[in-house]
């Protein structure tokens, strides 16, 4: 399957997401018989497909910074290795770690852990190595300030206030106020919570590139004092025993979206509370989709209920709705009545969600 990758990294290289989606599903299985791609990488190439005419450019640049995470270039597998070798330090070395063996178990690190990208996209210069010798100028074209966010410090931040599609956060080191259109932050933390993370330029406004990592209260103001030492505070902050619920979570399940910070496990949850159905089973993707779709329709009729653990509903509703089967459906299913409702989400969620919300009710109108 070497060539084979080869050539889907290829097309991605060449902003073909079309391309690279046919080639994994022209080779679909791997020799052992099993599927072969990973699901996020799927999800994350059908979004970039199906919302093409409402993708915003910093959404082009979260693939770029997906792709360079995935190169299988010599100079990465070195800035691998070492990143690789931190994170585990930092989980507490190789008998600690999680997997079937222990090639798996390392895979699992390099997939999800929060340190481990961290290092090899920006700390070791693996996003600074790609954009200079792997993504082609039809990549880079539709990206925004990519090479600024090569270049965005690690900083950490307190949740202060602010309304949707916008948040605002205290820089603890410069004391200023930062607002950040809300991808799904505020899903993964409450107001008061310090996390550290990099803001970069989006159009207008700025994003978090990734999905911030919580802190507690005395890593933040370590990090503070020392903004470069953060991956030492860190470290220290891991060797305090804490409480369950105060664990640093280095081990994150991203969205691997580029569109959104909310992991799908959490918006198909909080969709399928919303919808009555809980974690009671059969969950079959019909019936995430079914309770999705009625998820969206309770935001548009005003009806969206809290969900559950202090979750936001409202970055989930945006994720939900960004989903290409849920998108689907919606398109089949709503009516010129729905239009209104549709205008009321885009006044309150992220782009590119509420660039979806205002072109489908303008069909709808269009029809009517």
């Amino acid at each position: 399957m070497v060539a084979v990758m080869h050539a889907a990294d290829d097309a991605e290289r060449r902003g073909d997401a079309a391309e690279a989606l046919a080639i994994m599903a022209a080779h679909p299985l791997g020799s052992d018989g099993k599927p072969f791609w990973r699901t996020e990488r799927v999800i994350r190439l059908q979004q970039l497909l199906v919302l093409e005419p409402w993708l915003p450019p910093w959404a082009i640049s979260r693939w770029i910074l997906a792709q360079a995470k995935q190169s299988l270039t010599p100079a990465n597998h070195g800035i691998g290795r070492r990143a690789l070798e931190v994170a585990v330090e930092l989980r507490g070395g190789p008998d600690a770690l999680v997997g079937v063996d222990e090639c798996d178990a390392r895979a699992k690190v390099m997939d999800h852990d929060w340190v481990y990208r961290q290092l090899l996209l920006y700390e070791y210069g693996g996003l600074v190595r790609f954009l200079r010798t792997m993504a082609t100028p039809d990549l880079l074209v539709g990206s925004h300030r990519i090479h600024d966010w090569a270049r965005a410090p690690m900083r950490v931040l307190r949740w202060e206030s602010g309304s949707h599609p916008v948040l605002q956060w205290r820089d603890l080191v410069s004391g200023d106020l930062v607002d950040v259109l809300d991808l799904g932050a505020s899903a993964m933390v409450d107001p008061g919570d310090c996390v550290l993370g990099r803001v970069v330029p989006a159009g207008s406004g700025a994003i978090f590139e990734d999905l911030p990592l919580w802190v507690p209260d005395d890593v933040a103001t370590d990090v503070a004092l020392d903004p470069d030492g953060w991956l030492q505070a860190l470290r220290r902050g891991l060797e305090v025993e804490r409480s369950e619920e105060d664990q640093i979570l280095v081990d994150t399940v991203r969205a691997e979206s580029p569109v959104t910070d909310v992991p799908d496990m959490v918006w198909q949850l909080v969709a399928l509370t919303n919808a009555g159905q809980g974690c009671r089973g059969p969950i079959t993707p019909e019936v995430v989709v079914n309770a999705a779709a009625q998820f969206v329709r309770a935001g548009m009729a005003g009806a969206l209920a809290p969900a559950e653990g202090g979750i936001d509903p409202w970055p989930c509703l945006a994720a939900a709705l960004l989903d290409p089967a849920v998108l689907d459906r919606l398109e089949c299913e709503l009516s010129a009545a729905d239009g209104p409702g549709l205008l009321v989400l885009a006044d309150r969620l992220a782009e590119p969600a509420s660039d979806v919300c205002r072109a489908m009710a303008a069909v709808l109108d269009a029809v009517a």
